[in-house]
């Protein structure tokens, strides 16, 4: 891991306040994959359980306590785990039978148990089953279930929910296309700080939520209290979702992002354009597979290398600088 460390998130057993380049996380092995949240990261192992590290504040590493942690800590009573997300100060698992697990922060009814009481251990999703992908927020969550729903729980004071209110939900609520239609054909989904995004079954993306950046990408800045499409894309096969800013890999290996630009983070050459309203392609990618956003950050796996563009005040680039990069840089 690279980039801030101020709560241990980096895993390496300090609290030195940034690293520049990549540093080794202690005590790992058999990582199946890997979650980071606003300053805690956890990792599922191929055995189905899970560890996690660094900010604790509301018991968002699921050991506990509420104590950080500067090197991997068990989650407890945690098994059969084949997804895992972290969020602002919450994360959750999806079990391989189609439930799910939450724990930390539920001021916002973001476990989704039905309360709001905080747990520093795992917690059943109410109600959720036959899910097949959980993707966790700022402070809310989002899942696909089966046949292609996708539901949402938690915060929802821009929309995030995608159900047509601003109400906070302690239960999953369905994500809307309409009044009385439900999203379907989903077949992931990404959550950021305060949107969400879902790719369907015919490559598309659509998306909800907050937009002042234009995030959603339909070539608007007005909030979305319904799923929208987003604009002039087509052969998307994945979505990274950041705090103001969305990016889709393409079936061609090409990548397009779109919304907050103001530290470079849609990776097209040029932080002049504070925003894009609508997709625009990532200069100089060939293989991407893998591609996850950050705050104001984005990084993709490239034919084996790592590229992050964007923000950089952290060394999350990890490229040993903390200049900032408008264009892929290798890590």
């Amino acid at each position: 891991c690279w980039g801030l460390n101020n709560q241990s998130q980096l895993g390496d057993g300090t609290t030195k306040a940034k690293l520049l380049l990549p540093t080794k996380v202690g005590g790992l092995s058999n990582i199946a994959m890997l979650a980071s949240g606003t300053a805690h990261v956890c990792a599922l192992n191929k055995a189905g359980g899970a560890v996690c590290w660094g900010w604790n504040n509301s018991g968002q590493l699921g050991e506990g306590t509420t104590g950080n942690r500067s090197t991997p800590s068990e989650v407890k009573n945690l098994a059969g785990v084949k997804a895992i997300a972290a969020g602002g100060q919450q994360t959750c698992a999806l079990k391989t039978g189609g439930t799910a697990v939450c724990w930390g922060n539920n001021t916002k009814g973001q476990l989704g148990d039905g309360s709001t009481k905080q747990s520093a251990e795992p917690v059943a999703v109410k109600d959720l089953s036959g899910a097949s992908a959980i993707a966790v927020g700022s402070s809310y969550a989002c899942a696909v279930k089966s046949g292609g729903a996708a539901v949402c729980w938690g915060e929802n004071g821009h929309k995030q929910l995608g159900n047509g209110s601003t109400n906070p939900s302690s239960l999953f609520v369905a994500v809307d296309e309409e009044p009385g239609k439900n999203l379907a054909g989903v077949t992931a989904v990404a959550a950021g700080t305060l949107h969400t995004c879902a790719l369907k079954s015919d490559s598309s993306v659509v998306c909800w939520g907050n937009n002042g950046s234009g995030q959603i990408g339909d070539g608007t800045a007005g909030n979305k209290s319904k799923p929208t499409l987003v604009k002039g894309l087509t052969g998307a096969l994945a979505i990274a979702v950041g705090e103001g800013h969305t990016c889709a890999l393409k079936d061609n290996g090409a990548v397009v992002c779109w919304g907050n630009n103001g530290s470079g983070q849609l990776g097209d050459g040029t932080d002049s354009k504070a925003k894009s309203l609508v997709a625009t392609a990532v200069q100089g990618l060939q293989q991407v597979a893998p591609i996850a956003a950050g705050e104001g950050h984005t990084c993709v796996l490239d034919g084996g290398s790592v590229l992050c563009w964007g923000d950089n005040t952290n060394g999350q680039r990890g490229d040993g600088t903390s200049n900032e990069k408008v264009a892929p840089t290798l890590i």
